[in-house]
């Protein structure tokens, strides 16, 4: 199977996306997109995939690039007891898991024992009445710093106001919080703790609507990438010069979502999570950021959909778009084949990998991920 259509937004000449290779990872359970990823050896070099499991075995396999599995950790025991929304690797014999919602973070060895747990909560400055939300990047680890996502503390709020009131407020304030956290020192007593990006959504979304959901992140090469989902922008923060810059992505069957923004009052507080679900399945939206060695940049972007709403995800048109290191657009390629999921995918020295369906794959094995590589040449 191939891609069926490659709409080229400049010269035809240019840039190409091509299928390079396949790639076939066998675990002993069923990973998922949040757990998994690509791990660099910071002392060889070396890039490892790593494929993991925090929702129900709890397990984290780790594999070289031709696809040999060199180990897995079960982290079960470790985690007992806590919801889990995210790991990062720290090394081969060390990962981090993020518990849900609470702040903690679980420092677990290569026997799946828990040698250190990190309070984030704890962290907070008391100046910043906020909580630690679940991390909605692909990796909460960069050069040995952890960030994390800031929400608004409801406790802050008057307890009297009714709730359309307190809801409104709530908005209001969390407008003003930095967006990101930085926790380095790590193995200290007193790690460090860096608010970042102060006012995040305050610079770029008027008060006057109500805020989208909290957007993805992705780091790469010390910049921060944020994907907002209204409108469709990427904001970039350089965690050397803290500078801000916006983009604003345009692509093939974009909704503008950004008309359906929501007035920040009481009428409208009541409309919002139907406004949430129709986001969701009905718009365009971006959802995933790669910058590779060659300082491009890939965006993903899922069209609209107008189908049924068991297939808004599985039936789904998307874009691959292509920019430079100056956010020029070089290409977009449109995406109409199914086979490929652009939720679970990951950028490695040897390409883009994209994890194929399973109802494309014959005789489908759930302990066999199967991967398509592409590049763009």
């Amino acid at each position: 199977m191939g891609l069926v259509a490659l709409l080229l937004s400049c010269n035809p000449n240019s840039l190409q996306l091509k299928k390079i290779g396949e790639q076939i990872f066998e675990t002993n359970f069923v990973p998922s997109s949040r757990f998994s990823g690509v791990f660099e050896d910071k002392i060889t070099g070396q890039e490892f995939v790593y494929l993991g499991n925090g929702r129900t075995e709890r397990k984290v396999s780790f594999f070289s690039s031709e696809g040999k599995r060199i180990k897995t950790i079960d982290f079960k025991k470790a985690t007992r007891g806590y919801s889990l929304s995210d790991i990062s690797i720290w090394s081969l014999d060390t990962i981090l898991a993020l518990s849900q919602n609470t702040g903690l973070v679980f420092f677990i060895n290569n026997n799946g024992d828990l040698i250190k747990t990190l309070d984030i909560q704890a962290c907070i400055p008391d100046s910043i009445e906020a909580r630690i939300e679940t991390s909605w990047g692909d990796d909460f680890l960069y050069n040995s710093e952890l960030y994390f996502c800031l929400t608004a503390n409801g406790t802050k709020i008057d307890t009297s106001l009714s709730g359309l009131e307190w809801l409104l407020e709530y908005y209001n304030y969390s407008l003003e919080l930095p967006y990101l956290l930085k926790v380095d020192k790590l193995f200290d007593n007193e790690p460090n703790c860096t608010p970042l990006i102060d006012a995040f959504y305050a610079n770029f979304i008027s008060k006057d609507y109500v805020k989208d959901e909290i957007p993805n992140f992705t780091i790469n090469n010390d910049r921060v990438y944020i994907i907002s989902l209204i409108p469709d922008t990427l904001y970039c923060y350089d965690l050397t010069k803290g500078h801000l810059d916006r983009y604003f992505i345009d692509y093939k069957q974009k909704t503008k979502a950004h008309e359906r923004l929501l007035k920040n009052n009481k009428e409208n507080m009541n409309k919002m999570q139907e406004h949430i679900l129709w986001q969701t399945r009905s718009a365009s939206f971006l959802t995933k950021c790669f910058e590779d060695q060659n300082d491009l940049i890939h965006l993903f972007a899922y069209h609209k959909f107008n189908g049924k709403e068991e297939e808004c995800w599985d039936k789904r048109n998307w874009s691959w778009l292509v920019y430079n290191e100056h956010f020029e657009k070089l290409n977009e390629f449109v995406i109409t084949d199914y086979y490929i999921s652009p939720s679970f995918s990951f950028l490695t020295k040897n390409g883009i990998y994209l994890k194929v369906r399973p109802n494309y794959i014959k005789n489908y094995d759930p302990h066999k991920t199967h991967f398509d590589i592409y590049a763009i040449e």
